[in-house]
């Protein structure tokens, strides 16, 4: 497909009734045809109340559902299934804007969830902890658990991290650090290097500076930088310590903030220190591949787990298994009990022990931290699926159950026969099972963004943003086209819905931007109308694309720009012994552009099509 970009910046705002979100609900509820069974939600969206909506919405879950319906595997019981799981989704994660429900209010329920779960690892680390090893060392249904717990995970990362891998594979997310260092969306990778100092604890103080050190381009980056800004002459030596000192600062706690999750409430989210975050990413890395080649479970595609799900819808023979707050209940003693100890002394180096929180009225909240780690540490989503992955291995073996499993982070899928021992051990382990989203017996498995029913694609849409600019309507629209196509199975049909949307998009947009279904959803409309033609005789249509301003950036950082390019391994050519293949071409795109997070505009491309 060739594409020709055009530069001008286009105007795509839209102005909506201000009760835009219930017609839209209002119209579904229509499409959707359960008129007896959600004639409170009807209700609700008459007389736009947000809570009454959320209320009546809350028994449109899975579980509900499934229990409602009982055993039915027919493809009308699918339909019915698929219909009542959409009304819920449909609400439940939309940013709702009222006095019942405010920012305010989301930060402080997801806040109070945050507490709960740091109370539940502080009394796992003085007392809970004492179950699982007690029924490890005396009763014969968990005689030697914790052993076979620590057999499976050594024997998948053995005794000791290769520290040089992880300065190897270490490198900055795409998120925001402590200390508010990045702000007004400088949080791309360009920031991360050249934006000092750079934040780092105490412990992992001595891991930045080998890590750098290890560098030769960051490290000559850097002393560039320092000896600008100290006005030293490039042939003079320096004071290494005076060096450090200014390239590095000590941060000792993280951040904590929130994100939205649902209607009612946000998530928390750990910020923590810039150099931490790239040192935790690389121990990501390392246990990320071991798993992948270990126990075949790939942390890059989700693949596995849909088709696993899949699988259980049909068969009934493997259960999918949800945890309720998994990440912030991997507490400090569990870890000392199951890691290698070199591996649980690195973990705690680079994670930090307290984080602050202030919503900007009173005095910053600062809390010791009894788990190992949250959300936004590098290396959470891999321990815990290294944790549990051992668990669902060995209560496998245990219970006798043979057949296939999978674990991505807290999404488990073992054959049903061992799914009970697994929750069972997963509480020894101070978690808690997520009743409505596990499902051991049934003809619904929900796992990783994919969700069957007896084998039917039962997955709703989700409305997750406030609709504001053209690009919205059109994934709005372009989904429910899409969901239209994925249910032909139970002519399901958004006549209603897609109607008043199209009313909705201006008319330049509306008559322009139209063309075959591609992988993205908004950038124009999806339509069978025939394809327009230029002065050469090309077919085209037009696509609304977002495009990030290029920042102009000083001479001086010319070296940290470099650091935004990967190195590349060229393979040695013995026929030509040579320092570069000149027969293989460097393409790095706009890898040096240096861009900020939300800084866009948007364009019109033509996509060319044979």
């Amino acid at each position: 497909m060739k594409l020709k970009r055009t530069k001008k910046p286009l105007d795509t705002n839209v102005k909506l009734p201000k009760d835009a979100i219930f017609r839209i609900f209002g119209k579904m509820l229509l499409d959707l045809d359960i008129l007896p069974l959600s004639r409170s939600l009807h209700g609700a969206v008459r007389q736009r109340d947000v809570r009454a909506l959320l209320e009546a919405a809350s028994i449109f879950n899975p579980q509900s559902i499934v229990e409602m319906l009982g055993n039915n595997k027919t493809s009308r019981g699918a339909c019915t299934f698929a219909k009542l799981y959409q009304v819920g989704a449909l609400i439940k994660k939309y940013p709702f804007k009222s006095k019942d429900i405010t920012n305010e209010a989301r930060a402080k329920k997801a806040l109070q969830t945050f507490e709960k779960y740091e109370r539940i690892c502080e009394l796992y680390n003085s007392q809970n902890y004492r179950a699982l090893c007690r029924l490890s060392q005396s009763h014969p249904d968990y005689y030697g658990l914790i052993d076979d717990l620590k057999r499976e995970i050594l024997l998948l990362i053995g005794d000791r991290p290769d520290i040089e891998s992880v300065y190897e594979q270490g490198r900055h997310g795409p998120g925001q650090c402590t200390a508010s260092q990045f702000k007004d969306g400088q949080v791309t990778k360009y920031f991360k290097y050249s934006e000092l100092p750079y934040t780092v604890s105490r412990a992992a103080r001595p891991h930045a500076i080998a890590l750098i050190s290890s560098d030769p381009r960051w490290m000559g980056a850097l002393n560039d930088w320092y000896r600008r800004k100290m006005g030293i002459p490039m042939w003079s030596p320096i004071c290494m310590e005076d060096f450090w000192s200014k390239v590095l600062r000590v941060y000792d706690h993280s951040t904590l903030t929130t994100v939205p999750k649902t209607a009612i409430t946000d998530r928390t989210i750990e910020m923590g220190p810039s150099l931490n975050i790239f040192l935790q990413l690389g121990v990501d890395a390392i246990i990320r591949a071991k798993l992948k080649r270990g126990w075949g479970y790939d942390l890059n595609t989700q693949e596995r787990n849909q088709k696993l799900a899949y699988e259980g819808s049909v068969h009934d023979n493997l259960a999918t298994i949800d945890l309720q707050g998994a990440s912030d209940c991997v507490s400090l003693k569990l870890c000392e009990l199951l890691l290698p100890p070199l591996w649980y002394d690195l973990l705690l180096e680079l994670r930090t022990a307290s984080c602050i929180y202030s919503d900007g009225s009173n005095e910053p909240l600062r809390y010791n931290l009894h788990k190992m780690s949250a959300m936004g540490n590098g290396f959470t989503f891999v321990l815990e699926t290294l944790l549990f992955g051992a668990a669902a291995r060995v209560a496998m073996r245990r219970s006798n159950s043979w057949g296939k499993s999978s674990v991505y982070g807290d999404d488990i899928i073992v054959p049903s026969e061992a799914a009970n021992t697994l929750i069972d051990y997963l509480n020894l382990m101070g978690f808690s099972v997520n009743k409505d989203k596990t499902f051991v017996t049934g003809p619904f498995r929900e796992s990783c963004g994919k969700d069957y029913y007896n084998g039917y694609d039962v997955r709703p849409l989700f409305i997750t943003k406030q609709i504001k600019k053209v690009s919205n309507l059109f994934h709005l629209l372009n989904s429910l086209l899409l969901q239209e196509k994925k249910w032909e199975w139970h002519d399901m049909s958004y006549s209603r819905v897609t109607e008043t949307l199209r009313t909705w998009i201006p008319e330049h947009f509306a008559l322009n931007y139209l063309g075959p279904q591609t992988e993205d959803t908004d950038t124009h409309l999806f339509s069978d109308v025939p394809l327009r033609y230029d002065c050469d005789g090309y077919r085209y249509f037009n696509r609304l694309v977002e495009r990030a301003h290029i920042q102009r950036t000083p001479k001086e950082s010319y070296f940290f720009r470099k650091l935004m390019v990967d190195l590349r391994q060229v393979p040695f050519n013995t026929a030509c012994p040579q320092k570069w293949d000149w027969t293989r071409r460097l393409d790095t795109g706009n890898a040096f552009d240096v861009t900020k997070r939300g800084a866009t505009f948007f364009c019109c491309v033509r996509s060319y099509v044979p």
